[in-house]
């Protein structure tokens, strides 16, 4: 799906974690894992944003597949300054946001804390 229906270049899985755990902390204990065709953990993930030099469209599905706690979305959004958009699959649509509404728009924030 992220690949075929969204375009993904790369996904990576998170499969032992909670929503709400803080991103940067996920999978850094975690056993390394391989599912097909997938690039990763959130480590890898993490590593991949830190490293790359062009912007970065973030895709994740449902509101909770990147957190529940809207303080750390804003954190991971902010310290990563390649990430320029953020787009939610909630299954019949997509909902894109700008970095600059993760930073400001409280809003828009508060529909991550949805579990």
């Amino acid at each position: 799906k992220m690949k075929t229906k969204l375009l993904c270049e790369d996904v990576f899985v998170s499969y032992n974690t909670s929503a709400n755990d803080p991103i940067s902390e996920r999978d850094a204990t975690t056993p390394p894992y391989t599912f097909d065709d997938c690039s990763g953990n959130t480590q890898d993930l993490i590593t991949k944003i830190t490293k790359s030099a062009r912007q970065i469209r973030l895709v994740v599905i449902d509101y909770a597949g990147l957190s529940t706690n809207p303080d750390d979305i804003r954190l991971f959004i902010s310290l990563n300054k390649s990430i320029r958009e953020l787009v939610v699959d909630i299954g019949h649509k997509v909902e894109v946001y700008s970095r600059y509404d993760l930073l400001k728009n409280i809003k828009i924030l508060n529909k991550f804390r949805c579990r």
